[in-house]
């Protein structure tokens, strides 16, 4: 038996929510595949003038530090000095080249895609690893057909304020009555 599709809440979505359409440029966007077509009504910079050659860093692996004990809760007291990587620790050298001959754009991680205007949906590597890593890990039985989706924001305020906006109404004049307007009392209610 397959799992039922998700549950369809688009009538809690908020009026703005309800009137947004996609942009009639997005139409153009399939044709920018064929090779040797540019876009300029995007704006994209070539990456040639990016002043970067690579992006390079050094992760601490897995088993630089000890796990903090589970008893007491609290954390621990001393923590240890962060030092640099040529000292010898854990470290795994991570490179980010300029450019990448790898095709498919879920895989490819280069500076030259990275640093370009994007979709909404986000960076496609890194929304493709996050939403298999959601699926995968964190959310495995979803019994939803599908599974489980994501949504990238720029951070937890940016989340949250993008999920109030989709699901409440800004008080409108045209639209609502001054009862309705938060902060206020009505006209006909003594204090």
């Amino acid at each position: 038996m397959d799992p039922p599709n998700p549950v369809d809440l688009t009538h809690h979505f908020s009026r703005i929510t309800k009137n947004r359409g996609a942009s009639a440029v997005k139409d153009f966007y399939k044709y920018f595949r064929i090779p040797n077509i540019g876009n300029l009504a995007g704006g994209l910079p070539n990456h040639n003038y990016f002043p970067f050659d690579t992006l390079e860093g050094a992760a601490a692996l897995h088993n630089r530090w000890k796990p903090t004990p589970n008893q007491p809760v609290d954390p621990p007291t001393s923590s240890p000095a962060p030092s640099p990587a040529s000292d010898g620790l854990a470290t795994s050298q991570v490179v980010v080249p300029k450019a990448s001959t790898e095709s498919n754009p879920l895989r490819k991680i280069d500076l030259q895609t990275a640093l370009q205007y994007g979709t909404a949906q986000g960076y496609p590597p890194l929304y493709s690893f996050l939403r298999q890593f959601t699926r995968e890990n964190m959310h495995p039985n979803v019994p939803y057909a599908g599974g489980p989706e994501i949504i990238l924001t720029c951070g937890s305020t940016d989340g949250f304020s993008k999920t109030i906006e989709a699901l409440s109404n800004v008080w409108d004049a045209s639209y609502d009555s001054v009862e309705e307007r938060e902060g206020l009392l009505p006209p006909d209610r003594e204090v």
